[in-house]
């Protein structure tokens, strides 16, 4: 299995247009051929100090290998 986690910080002042594009290129991203599993998500609401809360969204796919990890690298999408 081979794991691979994204975060995103965004910059301010995206329209709800640009923010919607960027959450469906996300949800493409998880049907890439050789994707296991994909998640994409926000932070969570937990308030303890070792926790970092400062990116926008988070992509989390999982791989059987790294051969289809390396595919997905370099997959069109």
């Amino acid at each position: 299995m081979f794991v691979h986690a994204v975060y995103f910080w965004l910059r301010e002042g995206l329209t709800s247009a640009e923010r919607e594009r960027f959450v469906a290129g996300l949800r493409s991203l998880c049907g890439i051929k050789g994707v296991k599993q994909g998640y994409i998500g926000v932070p969570a609401p937990t308030d303890r100090p070792v926790i970092e809360r400062g990116y926008s969204w988070s992509l989390v796919l999982v791989f059987p290998g790294q051969s289809e990890h390396d595919a997905y690298q370099v997959d069109p999408v």
